[in-house]
């Protein structure tokens, strides 16, 4: 069996694994256990990951592509820690590597040392926001890229105030249409509340909404009836997308 921990590293209290491995023979399902040295397993979240250029790489095949995996683990009070990959199938395999979680903590804690933490202050383009940036060590690699491209073009406090006293010669009702299908609450307020925060203030958000939970129903309410401008429909049965979308449209006022 092939694999590869294209990272492994400590963050915040925690390990952070991901990677590959993939059997001599494709076609068995992957499993990963990470355990003590005493065989004992770590409490690890391990979530599959499509990897169709391993399967192209190993196979010339792509659509062998259930063989990769990010986990995140805790640290223990041993120094090293095991993973083992299985496969199953006719010809499955079994493959035990280990790493040495103390090498990657002093690596995160030189990373961190004072000297480091100049250089990289001296060498920054932003050192208004290099605090905030340094923050963001503990993300992952695509969160982190996102929330320093986010920080550096937001407008600030002062910007938005002078945005919303803004005098424009024309001021369009601007609609904003939402189909919503099972929303998860949390994601609900948060579409709602990216809305509510705009600086312009001519909008109305129309939202067309099929099989919500009794929770989302009553937000959805209790949000329509607290915003004049929030038009609110439920649906009978979901439409689709194109169906939800086009019936929030036909309640749209603006230009």
């Amino acid at each position: 069996m092939k694999y590869c921990f294209d990272k492994l590293e400590y963050r915040g209290g925690r390990i952070l694994c991901e990677g590959w491995a993939a059997p001599e023979i494709p076609g068995g399902a992957l499993s990963i256990s990470f355990l003590r040295l005493s065989g004992i397993a770590l409490d690890a979240v391990i979530k599959p990951v499509s990897r169709p250029d391993v399967g192209l790489a190993c196979y010339g095949d792509e659509t062998f592509d259930g063989y990769g995996f990010s986990a995140e683990l805790p640290m223990t009070d041993e120094s090293r820690q095991r993973v083992l990959f299985c496969t199953d199938g006719e010809a499955g395999e079994t493959l035990e590597v280990s790493f040495s979680q103390g090498d990657l903590y002093r690596a995160w804690k030189k990373e961190h040392s004072f000297p480091a933490v100049l250089k990289r202050y001296l060498k920054s383009d932003d050192k208004k926001n290099f605090r905030k940036i340094e923050s963001f060590s503990e993300y992952s690699d695509s969160d982190r890229e996102y929330a320093i491209w986010k920080l550096k073009r937001e407008p600030d406090k002062k910007t938005l105030a002078a945005q919303r006293i803004q005098d424009f010669p024309e001021r369009p009702l601007v609609s904003i249409v939402v189909p919503v299908y099972r929303p998860v609450l949390r994601h609900l307020k948060e579409m709602a509340a990216s809305v509510l925060a705009q600086s312009y203030g001519n909008w109305e958000l129309c939202i067309a909404a099929a099989e919500v939970s009794d929770e989302a129903e009553a937000y959805l309410k209790e949000l329509a009836a607290k915003y004049r401008n929030v038009r609110l429909s439920f649906l009978a049965e979901n439409r689709g997308i194109a169906g939800n979308t086009n019936y929030a449209l036909e309640v749209a006022s603006g230009q």
